[in-house]
């Protein structure tokens, strides 16, 4: 009986999936339509680069980071996730983790930027 037990405890440790580590990106949200540039869209309907993302957005487009350390655009798994709209075309810092090709976000905040001289 004991036997049993020790297999099943062993069984369970070995298919028991790996915590996903966290981490921390640094980026810009944007939509998955315009990604990086929003100049074409944005100067045709002469609105700023945050009124192109919301307006893609309505048009059904999905929240996306471009991240600053290499230009990625990663799509946001957890578009529901609280501040999104609020930090729209904003820098922020955000801590998630990678699922597949999306960012799960469980943490976002904004990065102060630098002024300009």
């Amino acid at each position: 009986m004991r036997a049993a037990a020790g297999r099943l405890v062993l069984l369970a440790c070995a298919t028991a999936s790996p915590v996903a580590a966290q981490q921390t990106f640094t980026g810009r949200i944007t939509d998955n339509l315009c990604k990086t540039s929003h100049r074409s869209k944005a100067a045709a309907n002469s609105q700023t680069d945050r009124q192109c993302v919301i307006e893609c957005l309505k048009a059904l487009a999905k929240y996306a980071i471009v991240l600053d350390a290499d230009h990625e655009v990663v799509p946001i798994a957890n578009q529901d996730a609280m501040g999104l709209p609020f930090y729209t075309d904003r820098l922020v810092k955000v801590t998630g983790e990678r699922k597949g090709d999306a960012l799960v976000i469980s943490k976002i905040e904004a990065v102060r930027q630098p002024e300009k001289q």
